[in-house]
Formats: structure tokens, sequence, C-alpha cells
């Protein structure tokens, strides 16, 4: 804990890695609740990343999708700034990784009839 009562809160990405940067806050409550969010996040874009049944890859990628959007939202609100800016990127890259499975699952579909 610093000088000021503050305490960083260094969430570790898929691949057990400090994942600098993503939120620095205020040991409260918030910064508590929003830690599953983050983990979540980086299960279902692994598995949305994955080799496998490309609806499977949709709904994980979908999902990945709706946490990005929350955890902008709460990062927007909590402490704004490049942090804030690095959670619209990363809702980018979900909106993206959607359009590319849920394309390719039509590809699919469209080339079986």
């Amino acid at each position: 804990m610093s000088a000021h009562g503050k305490k960083s809160l260094w969430l570790m990405n898929a691949d057990r890695e400090r994942a600098a940067g993503l939120v620095q806050e205020d040991s409260t409550a918030k910064s508590a609740s929003i830690a599953p969010l983050f983990t979540l996040y980086f299960q279902a874009w692994e598995l949305a990343q994955a080799d496998g049944v490309l609806l499977e890859r949709l709904e994980h990628a979908a999902e990945a999708l709706a946490l990005s959007r929350a955890i902008a939202a709460l990062v927007e609100e909590a402490v704004g700034g490049s942090a804030s800016l690095r959670w619209a990127v990363k809702v980018s890259e979900a909106e993206h990784l959607v359009m590319v499975v849920r394309d390719a699952l039509t590809d699919r579909e469209e080339g079986c009839l």
C-alpha cells in the first residue's frame, strides 16, 4: 500500500503474466468486484480463439465482447485515461472476432447447402 492509501490492482492475463496498467484504483469493493470479470473475459477470449466448433467459438466471442464492454464501462468510471482507451481497443478486438467467427460460420453453412 502506498503512502496515499492506494493499492494497485494488478491482474493476471491468460498467460499468468501481470496485466500491467489495466486498473489502478483505491482498494475498494469496486476493485474486488471487477477482478472476476477480467478472469472471465480472458477465459472467453482464449476459448473464442481456440480450435473447435465455430458455433461454440461464436458463443465465447460474444461472451468476451459483452464482458469487454462491461469492463470498459467500469474502467472508464473508475480511472478513465489510458486504461479506458486500452479497454476500448479490447472491445473493438472482440467485436472484430465476433464478426470473423460469424462470417466463417455463415460461409461454412452456405457451402453445405
